[in-house]
């Protein structure tokens, strides 16, 4: 029982990759570049981006910023941009990577979507806590209700493998 209260536990973790609207620490971005297009409502950061909003760490080569509503009341400040403005989605490319404590998860892009509360990682996506790790095609978080749903193919079946700790055992 405590080996699958640990398997839940460790889903339920990763559910703190977002960046959430209703987390109160700033979120510092730092980039070689920055750009706002304003004709299509994004902000593009490019080139060693790093994403930093309390102990929550993201890594990628590049991170999209799709804004909706007025287009000529920009923040560059993305934490007061999300309720001014409201943030559309956000896409995260190449070579992604995020951290929280000892959990970390592995893709080729991430897209977060505040209103829907969704996270999807695709693109050889790796969820990893110490030695336990899972992998499919393509994992999605619900926030909204804590689950999460790792989807296989036929090509890429869900991989699932999990450490009992030794603790356990003697427990049981």
């Amino acid at each position: 029982m405590r080996t699958i209260c640990n398997i839940l536990m460790f889903f339920l973790m990763f559910q703190a990759i977002c960046w959430a609207e209703t987390n109160k620490e700033p979120i510092k971005i730092d980039s070689d570049k920055m750009v706002y297009k304003k004709e299509k409502n994004i902000v593009e950061f490019v080139g060693n981006v790093h994403v930093v909003q309390g102990k929550l760490n993201l890594w990628a080569d590049k991170i999209d910023v799709y804004l909706k509503g007025n287009t000529n009341k920009v923040s560059l400040d993305l934490a007061n941009s999300a309720q001014k403005q409201k943030i559309e989605k956000i896409i995260a490319r190449n070579n992604v990577k995020i951290q929280q404590e000892d959990k970390f998860a592995i893709c080729g892009k991430a897209v977060y979507w505040p209103a829907s509360q969704k996270i999807v990682l695709e693109l050889e996506p790796k969820l990893r806590q110490k030695k336990n790790e899972i992998k499919g095609e393509k994992i999605v978080f619900y926030l909204n209700n804590s689950s999460v749903e790792v989807l296989g193919s036929k090509k890429k079946r869900v991989e699932a493998i999990f450490f009992q700790d030794l603790k356990d055992k003697k427990g049981e």
